[in-house]
């Protein structure tokens, strides 16, 4: 709306086959099959057209995935067919999407973004994903018109114990950097050595280098789910 000056509404025709030929049906049902009732004698609906309006919104923002490469784009319709979607941020909607028990989508299921704890890519649980020697994240995207300037990585100390988890090197101190870490621990940090990584809100990707790198590698922080 904003870039485009108008409005534009999603679809509604996946969302409606969804819950009426898939999934739910027309009408709710008894456990022995037969349709509940109200109070005048008519079939209780499963969902309403708001329901369709709210739900069709859920699946905005889906895209195919980006080549392979190598031995897999030859001659072949695509690997966009075989992969998970990905989800541009941009055509997102990013507004609650209401379930079908006059609540929101997640109410039951995930916390509030606002109270997850404080350093919560810290904490014991704290998922990590490698990026290898490309800093760009592979769980988001951003808007085409950030700079370099708002998609800087966080250099990590070699002193720090997120560097360490993250390194997980061998007896002879060479890193041997996992494909994926999720913290055992809570990371414990000397309250006076403001590493960065203690008082910044949010950490996207962060950096590991040291005079043994041949390249900086990069981490992802995988965030638990929120609403």
């Amino acid at each position: 709306i904003e870039e485009l000056g108008e409005a534009n509404y999603p679809d509604e025709n996946y969302a409606r086959e969804i819950m009426q030929l898939f999934s739910i049906g027309l009408y709710k049902l008894n456990m022995d099959g037969t349709k509940v009732m109200d109070e005048n004698g008519s079939p209780v609906e499963t969902y309403r057209i708001e329901d369709i309006m709210s739900y069709a919104r859920s699946w905005t923002g889906f895209g195919g995935r980006y080549k392979r490469g190598g031995t897999s784009t030859s001659d072949r319709r695509g690997d966009d067919s075989l992969d998970p979607m990905r989800i541009i941020a941009s055509s997102r909607d990013l507004f609650p999407k209401s379930d079908l028990n006059e609540g929101f989508i997640g109410d039951r299921s995930a916390p509030l973004c606002s109270d997850l704890p404080s350093g919560h890519a810290l904490r014991k649980g704290a998922a990590w994903t490698l990026l290898g020697s490309s800093p760009v994240p592979r769980l988001q995207e951003d808007r085409d018109d950030w700079g370099p300037q708002l998609k800087r990585s966080l250099e990590l100390d070699p002193a720090s114990p997120l560097f360490n988890k993250l390194c997980n090197p061998t007896s002879n101190g060479e890193c041997t950097f996992p494909g994926s870490v999720v913290l055992d621990e809570n990371l414990s940090y000397d309250p006076t050595s403001e590493m960065t990584e203690q008082t910044v809100d949010t950490i996207r990707t962060v950096q590991l280098k040291n005079s043994g790198f041949v390249t900086p590698i990069y981490y992802e922080y995988k965030r638990q789910p929120c609403v």
